[in-house]
């Protein structure tokens, strides 16, 4: 049998190193702790570590390109004693879109030089160096090993620890086995560092879950409050597995807190696709909201601190006529502030309302929702052009999931395929015609509601209340065009 999802790992654990490569990762956290413990605030354990990491990623994308671009050069005739030469220069990794390393930034310069004083201002050196070299790197490394305090013994056994990284399965590049290293230590940190704004980390089974129901493709794709750029690397996957290597798609964000930005530029980096994101350090909700381009897609998990009418807003302000929204937000919106909820069921903006079970981020307090938006709701399928237009889709998946220990619950593939084909089904798009699904009501788990229905409750979107209830005539939904642009007029009114 196939995997479910084949772009990447099953869950939130194990992922995205294997069992065993997982269990070597958790000890070396536990060794870093130990080596950190009194120098730096847990914190401050992030940039420290995680730009360690980066260099050695960058150095070993470096050697991998040289060996690569000399093999080219003595397949075209090159002579020996110009190869070596012509692989040290920095405008042919600029042409190939590869990382060029100046030589006092690369590992073997700095592993020969760790057990000698001054290392602090070596690595500060050695990152400043690499972002001049690299434009997509401007900015986005840490340069604060000498601002840290750490003193050189212990900043030479933290280097001799990430130069011995050897996790996961041998038959990649040590190259690819950082880029993962590097991802399962950001998830772990995050899991424990709250962010600043009310920001908390968002599962990747949930991203994945998100990943499913927008289905990226060649476009641009859009996160207002991209974190460390978690949605973005699950989207690029989901890309490169359904539409090939060459998927043209691109990225957008802003993130508000500096650190979390530079996190998010190296995990971009350490993944491949920093060519072709556009990811700036900004707060989204202070800047120009009128884009030069609407996206493809819009998917993201802002900061609780800010309403989420005020989100939800953005993301149609930003989305394509055309284009899907997905955004994660708390449950309270479900059932107050009724007078938004009104003004973006009546332009038929919401497509879809998902209510996600309790304990996926760690505590049972925190509790969320999906929300699916449509900029035209329309199924794909020309025949039955109208189908969803005045209707919405409810799924309560409360129940979905499986507890990993007390505290955390993950969402497993059967769960995410479950629900994501639910909706494609409902909606009729190309995924599911091509897998033949047709929707149907499934009683205490989903229902596709009229929106007048809707209006009878208080345009209270709380899945249940939907989907535990016998269904009752509905009426035939309001779908004339000339009432849109006044109905999104007072969309506007509304949020101003």
């Amino acid at each position: 049998m196939e995997p479910l999802e084949p772009w990447g790992p099953p869950d939130d654990r194990a992922a995205p190193l294997d069992d065993a490569g997982a269990e070597e990762a958790d000890a070396f956290l536990w060794r870093v702790a130990d080596i950190l413990r009194g120098d730096l605030d847990a914190s401050d354990y992030r940039e420290v570590v995680l730009g360690l990491i980066l260099l050695k990623y960058a150095s070993e994308a470096f050697d991998e390109h040289r060996r690569e671009l000399a093999a080219h050069l003595a397949a075209e005739g090159v002579p020996d004693e110009l190869v070596d030469d012509r692989v040290e220069e920095l405008a042919a990794f600029d042409r190939a879109g590869a990382l060029w390393v100046p030589e006092y930034a690369r590992w073997s310069w700095i592993a020969a030089r760790a057990e000698g004083r001054n290392l602090a201002p070596l690595l500060d050196k050695a990152m400043e160096g690499l972002m001049r070299s690299n434009r997509t790197l401007t900015d986005a490394l840490p340069v604060v090993y000498r601002r840290g305090g750490m003193d050189d013994r212990r900043l030479a056994e933290l280097v001799g620890l990430i130069g011995d990284i050897r996790f996961g399965d041998a038959r990649r590049s040590p190259k690819d086995a950082l880029g993962d290293v590097y991802e399962y230590f950001l998830a772990n940190f995050a899991r424990v560092i709250s962010t600043p704004g009310g920001g908390f980390y968002t599962p990747r089974s949930v991203v994945r879950l998100m990943v499913a129901l927008v289905e990226p493709g060649a476009g641009l794709l859009y996160d207002p409050a991209c974190g460390t750029g978690g949605m973005f690397v699950e989207a690029a996957r989901y890309a490169r597995a359904t539409q090939g290597p060459d998927a043209d798609l691109r990225f957008r964000g802003h993130e508000s807190d500096q650190r979390t930005w530079r996190l998010a530029r190296m995990n971009l980096t350490v993944h491949g696709i920093d060519g072709r994101a556009d990811v700036r350090w900004r707060d989204t909700l202070k800047v120009d909201r009128s884009p030069r381009r609407k996206s493809d897609f819009v998917m993201t998990a802002p900061p609780r601190d800010t309403s989420p009418a005020i989100w939800l807003r953005h993301a149609y302000e930003n989305l394509d006529a055309r284009g899907t929204a997905c955004l994660l937000l708390p449950n309270g919106f479900l059932d107050s502030g009724s007078r938004a909820r009104a003004e973006l069921l009546r332009v038929d903006l919401v497509a879809c309302v998902i209510a996600l079970p309790d304990r996926l981020f760690g505590s049972p307090k925190t509790s969320a929702s999906l929300w699916v938006l449509a900029g035209d709701k329309s199924r794909q399928d020309e025949r039955r052009l109208a189908e969803r237009r005045g209707e919405i889709l409810f799924v309560d998946a409360r129940e979905a999931g499986t507890l990993v220990d007390r505290s955390q619950r993950v969402l497993t593939p059967a769960d995410r395929t479950r629900i994501s084909e639910t909706y494609h089904a409902w909606r009729g798009t190309a995924s599911a015609q091509a897998k033949r699904l047709e929707y149907a009501d499934v009683p205490g788990f989903c229902t596709s509601e009229a929106l007048a229905r809707v209006r009878q409750h208080d345009y209270v979107l709380t899945p249940s209340l939907y989907t535990n209830l016998e269904p009752a005539a509905r009426p035939a939904p309001r779908n004339a065009p000339s009432e849109l642009a006044s109905l999104t007029r007072d969309l506007y009114a509304l949020f101003d």
